[in-house]
């Protein structure tokens, strides 16, 4: 057990921590566990495990301070992280991880079956070739990322509130207000000199009715040190009454005889309990109402788009932990299922497989047509060598001659440029699979014309019927059989919306049994 090699597990989600430990110590290897950069710290430093593997946003300590720390201790600056994440686009967080000396960056959930690829290719490297140092600019990258998120996040927020009319204040225990959002000016109408200053003053805009039972809501809600809600009403500074629901909330738990900051929203309802009024007076117009609350949910629709990658992990994580734990079923309790139920298993393990690409691809296809296009020279060469690699050590037994043209660079975004090769190479080694002599070539065609330099990727496999090549670029279209050849039909229509966005073209030419080529430009 001496000999073990150990493998700390750094996630502040439990269920994570357990499905990638599993996966890890049943590849003989000792685990540990860390709920968050500073304990992961503290466990590297006493137990100096061979290798970390990472989620990026944690709490206390992220994933990129906790190893610029790592790198900045020599007693264990040479320590080999890999990130594990579902928090940044992954060719962000690669090429601010690489400056760090991070071996690899997967994207989370992550098949068992890629990640103890990445985990034996990093321990069976040379021990000291973890980065010692943080490379210059890192610190700079780091808060840039970093603020970038939370400007998103914020101005995501701030819109969101003025689509559902919400408000905050933020107070001390005294009752002074600590802050406020830009949207209460906009809901009370005042500006900062008029704005109330305490829970004191707000009493004040409140409706003489109201002042007595806001009093003992806000009493009640401070003895307690819990939530609280009321609705009521509110003066503007034009003089209009406004209906607001107003919720207290602790920001902090409150020590023994203390008492606690508080978060309280405010939203206007005015517009809901004039509704009502009218529904109880006259029980009319309610198509209106519906198609005003319509408006509103599509708004907040909209806001909601920002938010997919979550989306996107969430519909993940259950399809791979239905494949995590299926393959511990086959592989652990093998001699104790019939033939029957190691079927059964065998038809999980295939569709969840199959699920989880699908989802993967299709959150590839959306992912590729957002975000800012950061070009810079791209050397297509290395990346599609670094390609042809793992594709030989996926499937060591396949003999494929791979040409690789030299010199061949691409102004364009190198995260998009790598996805682009990877679907192409990838279908290429794909269709070539039942040929002795399979053959792929990686070039340029010496005609750059008017669009630039036309990049193309060959090989002599199963081709594809001229007749339908407008197809091929449509999402699920698929001119093979599954049972031929595997796939989901998204890859092509990524690489399309790849070439779109840099502003080229993509064309197919090929003949059935007789191979194909895929050509495309980046720039016009």
């Amino acid at each position: 057990m001496e000999d073990m090699k150990s493998i700390l597990v750094v996630d502040d989600h439990p269920v994570n921590r357990k499905l990638l430990t599993s996966v890890v110590s049943r590849g003989g290897y000792r685990t540990l566990e860390a709920g968050d950069g500073a304990q992961a710290l503290e466990l590297v430093r006493a137990e100096r495990p061979e290798l970390v593997i990472s989620d990026i946003l944690m709490p206390s300590v992220d994933g990129f301070e906790f190893v610029r720390q790592v790198r900045n201790d020599p007693s264990i600056a040479h320590t080999k992280v890999i990130f594990c994440t579902a928090t940044y686009h992954e060719h962000e967080a690669g090429e601010l991880a690489r400056t760090a000396g991070v071996f690899r960056v997967l994207s989370k959930p992550c098949r068992p079956a890629d990640l103890m690829a990445a985990v034996e290719e990093a321990l069976t490297g040379d021990p000291g070739e973890a980065s010692a140092t943080i490379s210059p600019g890192f610190d700079r990258a780091h808060l840039q990322l970093v603020t970038d998120k939370l400007s998103a996040q914020e101005a995501a927020m701030l819109r969101a509130q003025r689509v559902a009319r919400l408000a905050h204040i933020v107070s001390r225990p005294d009752g002074s207000f600590e802050t406020w959002s830009d949207t209460l000016r906009e809901l009370t109408g005042l500006d900062d000199e008029r704005m109330p200053h305490s829970a004191r003053e707000w009493l004040e805009l409140v409706h003489p009715d109201h002042r007595d039972a806001v009093r003992e809501i806000s009493i009640s809600a401070a003895r307690a040190a819990a939530r609280k809600e009321i609705e009521y009403l509110l003066r503007r500074a034009d003089g209009a009454w406004l209906s607001v629901f107003h919720v207290f909330d602790p920001l902090v738990e409150a020590a023994p005889g203390l008492g606690a900051r508080w978060f309280s929203t405010i939203q206007d309802v005015t517009a809901r309990v004039e509704a009502q009024e009218e529904v109880r007076r006259l029980n009319a117009d309610l198509e209106r109402r519906v198609e005003e609350r319509t408006a509103e949910l599509q708004a907040a629709m909209k806001e909601l788009e920002s938010f997919d990658y979550s989306i996107s992990h969430d519909l993940r994580a259950p399809v791979n932990r239905i494949l995590g734990f299926a393959e511990m079923l086959k592989q652990d309790h093998s001699r104790e299922l019939d033939l029957r139920a190691a079927d059964l298993v065998e038809r999980i393990v295939a569709s969840a497989e199959h699920m989880d690409q699908l989802v993967r691809d299709l959150f590839s296809l959306s992912t590729v047509s957002r975000g800012e296009l950061r070009r810079t020279r791209v050397d297509l060469t290395a990346v599609a060598r670094a390609i042809a690699i793992g594709l030989r050590r996926a499937q060591p037994e396949r003999l494929v001659a791979v040409e690789i043209a030299e010199d061949l660079t691409a102004w364009a975004d190198a995260g998009l440029a790598r996805i682009l090769l990877e679907n192409l190479v990838g279908n290429a080694w794909k269709f070539t699979g039942r040929r002795a002599d399979a053959r792929i070539e990686i070039g340029r065609t010496i005609d750059e014309g008017s669009y630039g330099p036309a990049f193309f990727v060959r090989d002599n496999g199963a081709g594809f019927d001229a007749s339908k090549a407008a197809k091929l670029f449509a999402p699920f279209q698929r001119l093979h059989s599954n049972v031929d050849f595997e796939g989901t039909g998204i890859g092509l229509a990524t690489v399309s919306r790849i070439v779109a966005r840099h502003g080229g073209r993509v064309w197919a030419e090929g003949a059935e049994g007789r191979g194909a080529t895929i050509s495309f430009t980046l720039s016009r």
